[in-house]
């Protein structure tokens, strides 16, 4: 069952850039994004001179162009270059790891 913010958005359903592995990468994406703005890990600037703002601006871009059945080539590419930066910054943890952790009992 997906989790975070895009938990209702049955993006299957919306065009032809959504293949099962795009849409599973724009959940995780959205669970990591929530975790790195917890932990403070989005940096004012990046290596490459671009702001975390570009990283959250790409994602949350392809995230209303998926919801709205608008996704274009120039917006897939630009989520898959943004998830990967996102991914590189809150490493060791991954999509998985946050779920195991929500879903482990403590007590």
């Amino acid at each position: 069952m997906p989790d975070g913010p895009l938990a209702g958005l049955d993006l299957e359903e919306t065009g032809k850039f959504v293949t099962p592995e795009f849409a599973s990468a724009l959940r995780d994406a959205s669970l990591l994004l929530d975790h790195a703005a917890k932990k403070g890990l989005l940096p004012a600037t990046e290596a490459s001179g671009q702001g975390s703002g570009t990283l959250v601006t790409d994602i949350i871009r392809t995230y209303e162009a998926a919801k709205d059945s608008r996704l274009t080539a120039e917006t897939v590419i630009a989520f898959w270059l943004a998830y990967a930066r996102l991914a590189n910054l809150v490493k060791p943890v991954t999509a998985a790891s946050l779920r195991a952790c929500s879903q482990a009992s403590l007590g």
